[in-house]
């Protein structure tokens, strides 16, 4: 988990690169709280392959202390994708 203030708007910039991807819609930057009850809501726009682009997923904490933030894919085929920064 990652400790926030709360009320505050927080930007979590992540770098991004895929090379045949498959499954472009189904990867996932996500903000949670503690109940799991998400904070975040956002399309990367992947392309199933694209040199290291930079997204971003902006949230505010609400009455939250704490958040956890997941960076993946679920139900993943083919191809690669990598995460930087």
């Amino acid at each position: 988990s990652v400790v926030v203030q709360p009320w505050r708007q927080y930007r979590l910039s992540v770098w991004i690169r895929t090379n045949g991807y498959e499954m472009v819609g189904e990867a996932r930057a996500m903000v949670l709280d503690q109940r799991g009850q998400a904070l975040s809501y956002n399309d990367l726009g992947l392309k199933s392959t694209q040199d290291w682009t930079q997204a971003n997923v902006v949230f505010n904490s609400l009455g939250n202390e704490k958040v956890n933030v997941y960076l993946g894919v679920w139900g993943g085929k083919g191809g690669t994708l990598w995460w930087d920064d």
